[in-house]
């Protein structure tokens, strides 16, 4: 059984560009296909899926006009009462995984307001959350998410926990980590013709399983999902041994 689907979302400029769309109407079709993603996942019933939304080399390199989108999107996505039905109904429960917390307090080329609204983001999943106490999906989006960040992020968790040389393991860094509960994923997905991780999930992805598509993010379809699924059933996983 598969427990826990990495997503690389790839390709959502491109794909704008491809179909003569503006930038706000290629991330738009990037949401739908993340949502596509979701109703898979009650499909195949798998526990665990995570996105990689936001890079922070995205978050502080990217234009006004390329992030204000992405904002935008979020914002539309939290009062849209459909979807917030869809993920309570189905029992999903939302986190956010990165450093949201300095959100506001690295550059960007976002506006204030905005910057603010993005670190309001835990808030509203916690909202959604509360109306699912038991669920049974679990939803990992990464925002402001950077590997290298991560391994910063736990390092300095551990120093200001007090753990000594010898105490620091795999499995201490794991529990200071950004996706400190939860299992490395067996597939990470990489759409967009681009075989690279991008930094994401780089401590959790040690036997993570590798699929490369040359499709975009939004033209994965659920004829590529079956694949997927059938693709990782025929990887013989030796752990190293």
């Amino acid at each position: 059984m598969v427990n826990h689907i990495g997503w690389i979302m790839d390709g959502n400029r491109r794909y704008a560009k491809k179909n003569n769309m503006s930038l706000k109407e290629g991330y738009e079709a990037g949401m739908l296909q993340f949502l596509n993603i979701l109703k898979f996942q009650i499909k195949e019933n798998i526990p665990n899926m995570s996105f990689f939304a936001l890079s922070c080399d995205n978050y502080k390199k990217r234009s006004q006009n390329e992030l204000k989108p992405i904002v935008d999107l979020i914002k539309k996505f939290f009062e849209d009462e459909e979807i917030i039905t869809f993920l309570t109904q189905n029992k999903f429960n939302l986190s956010i995984r990165g450093d949201y917390e300095e959100i506001e307090k690295k550059e960007s080329f976002l506006k204030k307001e905005e910057k603010e609204f993005l670190g309001t983001l835990k808030q509203k999943f916690d909202e959604i959350n509360q109306k699912t106490p038991k669920p049974t999906y679990f939803t990992h989006i990464a925002l402001n998410y950077d590997g290298h960040e991560e391994l910063v992020h736990a390092t300095k968790k551990i120093i200001e926990q007090g753990h000594t040389i010898d105490e620091i393991t795999p499995d201490l860094i794991k529990r200071y980590s950004f996706f400190n509960n939860v299992k490395a994923p067996e597939i990470i997905v990489r759409p967009g013709d681009a075989p690279r991780l991008s930094g994401y999930l780089l401590f959790d992805s040690k036997y993570s399983e590798i699929y490369l598509t040359k499709k975009l993010w939004p033209e994965l379809n659920q004829d590529d999902f079956k694949e997927i699924l059938n693709w990782y059933s025929n990887q013989k996983r030796n752990f190293g041994v």
